[in-house]
């Protein structure tokens, strides 16, 4: 019994030893942790458990198969936990529970602990210097809608982007807004530039239909940088971020455009045009107010989207009215409020006629001033945008208001100008001279020495470009009647092509028609251009037969309720006749019968009429029944009019 109760202390003590250093311990090797659980519940399994024998026998040492070691994630060394072979008794203790056996094929698993983060030393970044001209780029492409959403908008905003980092610009100094910004939707129109034959083999005729180009739809993206949205909330945002984030270091704000742009069919004047956003726009109004914040700092914008010279506009304290610069402003753009650009396109390819922005870009890596960038652009761009300044701008609105005020027109006045100063000179004007000559020379055209002379010479390029499009229609013609000989000798050769191509255009409502066919089609066309008029004639009949009704409703009414004007009209014919001229009580009604007798009244009557006939039409109704209920003696014929 005592070696019993000595086995039993020891296996006790051992037990909460390991117990209590698995507590401490914060991970466990899998050999350790299978020895640990078998010990616990009766020895282990590859050991077979010994008989007690005699105080005086010692115990055998017993040989133990360890699991092989696997190497955990953590490099912490552990203890390792081994159980060591004891004697054990053959019964086990009453105030024990009883063993559960183990279930084979599972296996005990122990939960993991936690790691414990380790705080790492947050490095500050560092401050990127901007060496660059600009104090901050704001490069905008709003797109308007997908399908009309070009390649060569992204294709600008990377060239450009490129330009500034070669001149020193980096990344966090640019904002880039770009249709939907970095939404995985297709947004972006592409298209390859392959010329295909049937393209100018079925040019003007009806089979180009089945062959026709429409443009991809991909993500839009730039390598290396972030796109924004092009919103107009989005816009005023990062603005008011850039204008707090900004030092003063007299650096001005680059602005650039490469857009569609709209006309503000509300207002017939040009001064408030806008550029188009992702499904919104940005008028001249908004724009200037979005920059009034860097009223402090100069704001250079170049802008090539269609009606891009309203924004000239801009450069006043209130836009769209002529007053004092505010002189914080400048703009370079590519043609006047009231025409449109070139260069937008969805081919991948570059065309011959890129258009203001890729001239741009191009003339400002060779360029020191914007001014010899535009001066360049003048000379190289051969589309018909008009590239022109803001303080071009200024200097038409000054003459044109001028010569409004002096009464002539302003090609007038600036001639009178030109001849009173002719013989003065002023600093610059050796190079207005040159790039006159420049430009006249590039589109080999003689320099005009005045305002009259380019009047005059617009006109005779006007008369010239009516004959080229003269001489295009007929060579059109000419090729359009020998492509179609052709194409139909071809068709004859082969007649079952020729049926399926005759059944796809007649389920494509394309087939020539017969002579009866096409007399119904002009005759409804005719009906539907006719029908506002006719509409107007029926108006008008109906007009006239309710004006009748009314003037002889009116002479009804006036036998039966009475004749109250007619004896005011006799008492002031009767003092006419009796020639009572001092009398003041006759000039009154003298003036009253002038007032209601006049011909003025029948004149403003007449004038009156002009306004609407729908409208008189409805107050002649409005008469002719309130005269009704008001005659009750009367019994009209009054016909229901719809």
């Amino acid at each position: 019994m005592k070696t019993l109760t000595k086995v039993s202390d020891e296996q006790s003590a051992s037990r909460s030893f390991v117990l209590n250093d698995i507590r401490t311990s914060k991970t466990l090797r899998w050999s350790g942790m299978v020895s640990l659980v078998l010990f616990g519940c009766g020895g282990l399994a590859s050991t077979a458990i010994a008989k007690p024998s005699s105080a005086t026998s010692k115990p055998t040492k017993r040989v133990v198969k360890r699991a092989p070691v696997r190497k955990l994630a953590e490099k912490r060394p552990t203890k390792r936990v081994v159980a060591q072979p004891t004697t054990r008794p053959t019964s086990r203790p009453a105030h024990m529970p009883p063993r559960r056996a183990l279930s084979k094929g599972k296996h005990l698993i122990m939960p993991p602990f936690p790691k414990v983060p380790v705080l790492k030393r947050r490095i500050p970044p560092k401050a990127i210097k901007n060496n660059g001209p600009f104090a901050h780029s704001v490069l905008i492409s709003g797109g308007w809608k997908p399908h009309v959403n070009y390649y060569s908008h992204l294709l600008y905003l990377r060239l450009m982007r490129q330009v500034l980092q070669e001149l020193g610009v980096e990344d966090p100094f640019m904002s880039i807004f770009a249709s939907d910004g970095e939404d995985t939707d297709p947004d972006l129109a592409i298209q390859r530039s392959e010329k295909r034959p049937e393209h100018w083999l079925f040019r003007f005729r009806r089979e180009l239909r089945f062959f026709p180009r429409k443009p991809t739809l991909i993500n839009s993206s730039i390598k290396g940088t972030r796109l924004h949205e092009a919103k107009r909330s989005v816009l005023v945002k990062e603005m008011k971020r850039v204008h707090k984030t900004l030092k003063d270091d007299g650096k001005p704000l680059f602005v650039f455009v490469t857009d569609h742009g709209t006309r503000n069919r509300r207002l017939r004047h040009t001064r408030n045009q806008r550029i188009s956003l992702w499904y919104e726009s940005l008028s001249v109004q908004q724009y200037q107010l979005m920059m009034r914040r860097f009223s402090k700092r100069k704001v250079v914008s170049v802008m090539s989207q269609c009606f891009s010279g309203s924004f000239a506009w801009s450069i006043f304290r209130k836009p769209g009215r002529f007053g004092i610069p505010t002189g914080d402003q400048c703009g370079f753009y590519a043609t006047l409020p009231n025409r449109y650009s070139y260069g937008c396109f969805p081919e991948t390819k570059l065309k011959k006629s890129v258009g203001h922005a890729y001239r741009f870009i191009h003339a400002m890596r060779q360029a020191r001033t914007f001014n010899e960038a535009h001066k360049q652009v003048l000379l190289t761009d051969v589309t018909p945008d008009v590239p022109n300044r803001s303080s071009d701008g200024y200097l038409y609105f000054f003459l044109k208001g001028d010569a409004k005020a002096d009464g002539v027109k302003p090609h007038v006045y600036v001639d009178r100008i030109l001849k009173r100063f002719e013989g003065k000179s002023y600093p610059g004007m050796k190079e207005d001279l040159s790039v006159l000559s420049a430009v006249a020379q590039r589109f080999s055209l003689a320099r005009p020495l005045n305002l009259s002379a380019l009047r005059a010479q617009r006109k005779s390029l006007n008369k010239r470009l009516r004959w080229f499009r003269r001489v295009e229609r007929m060579w059109r013609s000419v090729f359009s009647t020998a492509r179609s000989h052709h194409l139909d000798g071809w068709l004859k050769e082969t007649p079952m092509l020729r049926g399926e191509v005759k059944y796809l255009l007649k389920n494509l409502h394309l087939l020539k028609k017969s002579k009866k066919q096409r007399k119904a089609e002009r005759r409804k066309r005719l009906k539907r251009r006719l029908a506002n008029a006719w509409k107007r004639a029926r108006l008008w009949k109906k007009y006239r037969k309710l004006s009748k009704e009314v003037k002889d409703l009116r002479g009804m009414l006036k036998k039966v309720r009475g004749t109250k004007r007619k004896r005011r009209y006799r008492r002031l014919t009767k003092a006419q006749r009796l020639k009572a001229w001092r009398d003041r009580q006759f000039e009154r009604t003298r003036r009253k019968l002038r007032r209601r007798y006049n011909r003025r009244r029948w004149r403003n009557r007449r004038r009156r009429n002009r306004r609407g006939r729908a409208r008189r039409m409805r107050n002649l109704r409005k008469l002719r029944n309130r005269i009704l209920r008001k005659g009750k003696r009367l019994h009209w014929p009054v016909e229901r009019i719809v």
